[in-house]
């Protein structure tokens, strides 16, 4: 699969600092991930980006810090994804070794000729020796805008996962279940090519099961959540008191045993109103914050 791109002023604006846009990216508050314990066992964790060199490493001290939660929560709405390895670096956390999570074929990088249109067929399994939440429940919040890097890690986590340990809850993710490499046109003024080179598909037993490219990953539990995010230019905000109170809710909710339920808007659209939401959680955060990531 090929693809064509061409840079909108904008585009070029924020690439080569000539404009606001960047600016207003570089100056976010929002470190990545963010993580609040809720209770003594219960962390919540927000990577709002997978587009991220420092994510691993800021990750790891998130799950040092909570070690000893037996329930965690990984909140990936409006996560448009970003480096693949890095996603990969996070299944590690969650799933036990050896475990098959995901198929990758990818292109045959040694072909020595254009009749050569091979692929070849990796299966994707954990050999890290750091698996600090394999023995907690997990919950995967998703929405729409969840894509890429971040349908990996959901797919992933839930195929190596017991069923009763880990469940995706709100909305049917993307749907891009492919990987591309990027090729820059030297006289193209920031033009350039996009070549598919990946493919992934579930591992269900370590065996090719299905892909999820162009469906989304169907989440166990759907929920219609508040607006928690709003664009500008190429600055994103984040309506951030929306989100925790909703996705906490619905991931204890189901922790507890119950079913987790939509979130209403409440009537001036800012802040969700629903009668299971601890009073705590309604104090937590500052609406409308900007925020550092960018949509590809």
């Amino acid at each position: 699969t090929l693809g064509t791109y061409f840079p909108t002023a904008e585009d070029m604006a924020g690439l080569f600092g000539n404009a606001s846009g960047r600016d207003a990216l570089a100056s976010s508050s929002i470190p990545n991930p963010v993580y609040k314990m809720v209770d003594s066992s219960t962390v919540y964790i927000w990577v709002n980006t997978f587009l991220d060199e420092n994510l691993p490493s800021a990750f790891a001290g998130v799950a040092n810090a909570a070690k000893k939660c037996t329930r965690v929560i990984v909140d990936l709405r409006y996560n448009g994804g970003g480096y693949v390895e890095a996603s990969r670096d996070l299944v590690g956390y969650f799933v036990k070794p050896s475990v098959p999570y995901l198929i990758c074929r990818h292109r045959n990088e040694n072909a020595t000729n254009a009749a050569d249109t091979g692929w070849l067929q990796d299966t994707w399994t954990d050999e890290g020796a750091d698996s600090t939440f394999e023995k907690s429940r997990l919950v995967v919040l998703t929405d729409s805008m969840s894509a890429s890097a971040s349908e990996i890690f959901a797919a992933s986590v839930r195929t190596a996962m017991p069923a009763k340990k880990c469940v995706i809850i709100g909305q049917t993710s993307f749907g891009k279940a492919i990987g591309q490499s990027e090729l820059n046109f030297t006289r193209g003024k920031g033009a350039g090519l996009y070549l598919t080179i990946e493919k992934f598909f579930t591992a269900y037993n370590g065996k090719d099961s299905s892909t999820y490219h162009l469906k989304g990953i169907t989440p166990d539990y759907t929920v219609s959540w508040p607006v928690i995010a709003t664009e500008s230019g190429n600055t994103i905000y984040y309506d951030t008191a929306a989100r925790y109170s909703s996705g906490i809710a619905a991931a204890v909710t189901w922790f507890n045993g119950g079913i987790p339920k939509s979130s209403r808007a409440a009537p001036n659209g800012k802040s969700p109103v629903s009668s299971n939401i601890p009073a705590a959680y309604k104090n937590w955060g500052l609406a409308l914050e900007p925020a550092k990531t960018i949509r590809f």
